[in-house]
């Protein structure tokens, strides 16, 4: 983002002296250890239990019913980024929704497990939204097309079936409206003349938007969609579920 914002230069001598002032600062206790997630490397361990009563309360805890199930449509959140899960899956989180950053052009595999969610929702009757956000630069806009082309591919022609992929972010009035940094749109990208013919010759990153744009435009695309009614009663019937639970928990000695 400081990158985006054109607070530091793109540089690798920017990236190692900024990498060398947060580390300083973390040692000494002026950066909090948990504002920097590593996802990438990544513990595995077996998961223990203190006892039975230990691992009940733990399957009480993380029991939850699909707010989703008698709703009108199904919706899932793309994003190009993994730089902006931090501030796009909590919000999906909330309101129980899929979220998958991409890295970039989607792999055959996750298309494909795609299209099987999909044709799911669409076996029970419901509209299917897709909601994306990436660059505003040559890729970046190319790969809403190519979601909707290899999807397409699996639906064997079924267009129907697949009502709506709809880019969140970034797009030109957001540009205008925020004002972000410019960069010069990769003259080395195959899709460089095409986007060029019709935006010109700058591209915009997408995190370069605040953190607080973002997840309200995630916020909003989401609950377009989404009966409050039904969702607050799915979550009314988790809680009631739960409760049984802990009582079953309670009545059990060992």
């Amino acid at each position: 983002q400081l990158v985006s914002r054109d607070i530091i230069a793109n540089k690798v001598s920017e990236y190692n002296r900024l990498g060398n002032v947060v580390s300083r600062g973390r040692l000494a206790d002026i950066i909090d250890w948990s504002m920097i997630e590593d996802r990438v490397r990544r513990p595995v361990y077996n998961t223990h239990w203190n006892s039975p009563n230990h691992i009940l309360n733990k399957a009480k805890d993380s029991y939850y019913r699909s707010k989703w199930e008698n709703q009108d449509n199904y919706i899932e959140v793309w994003c190009e980024k993994d730089a902006v899960s931090n501030i796009l899956e909590p919000v999906c989180s909330q309101y129980d929704v899929l979220f998958m950053a991409n890295r970039g052009y989607s792999s055959q595999t996750a298309m494909y497990n795609g299209y099987q969610r999909f044709n799911f929702a669409d076996t029970e009757g419901k509209n299917i939204h897709l909601f994306y956000f990436g660059d505003h630069d040559p890729s970046g806009i190319d790969m809403v097309e190519d979601i909707q082309n290899r999807l397409g591919l699996f639906l064997y022609g079924r267009g129907d079936a697949f009502n709506q992929i709809t880019r969140v972010a970034l797009n030109m009035d957001q540009i205008l409206q925020y004002n972000p940094p410019e960069n010069p749109a990769k003259t080395t990208d195959s899709r460089y003349r095409k986007y060029v013919e019709k935006y010109g010759e700058f591209s915009w990153e997408l995190d370069a938007l605040e953190p607080n744009v973002l997840s309200k435009l995630a916020e909003d695309s989401i609950l377009g969609y989404c009966d409050m009614n039904i969702f607050n009663s799915a979550v009314d019937l988790k809680n009631e579920h739960k409760s049984l639970m802990q009582q079953a928990i309670d009545n059990i000695k060992i």
